[in-house]
């Protein structure tokens, strides 16, 4: 459990640090060296967090109204 978090905080951080940060998962998975499935899944809890949102064309961006920003 304590990975898992360090990497949400570590992917919560890089995209408030780069707020026009705009990555699909397998990008975020080659940037973070995470496995396809484990970047996905982080990225989702993102979501659900309300932190990042997924555009239609699959890419996870900062929400402008995150409880973060």
């Amino acid at each position: 459990m304590q990975k898992k978090d360090a990497r949400l905080t570590r992917i919560r951080s890089e995209y408030l640090e780069t707020p026009g940060v705009k990555l699909t998962a397998a990008q975020a998975s080659r940037f973070w060296n995470l496995g396809t499935d484990d970047s996905r899944t982080a990225l989702e809890s993102l979501v659900d967090a309300r932190v990042l949102g997924r555009t239609r064309d699959g890419h996870y961006v900062l929400l402008v109204h995150s409880p973060e920003v």
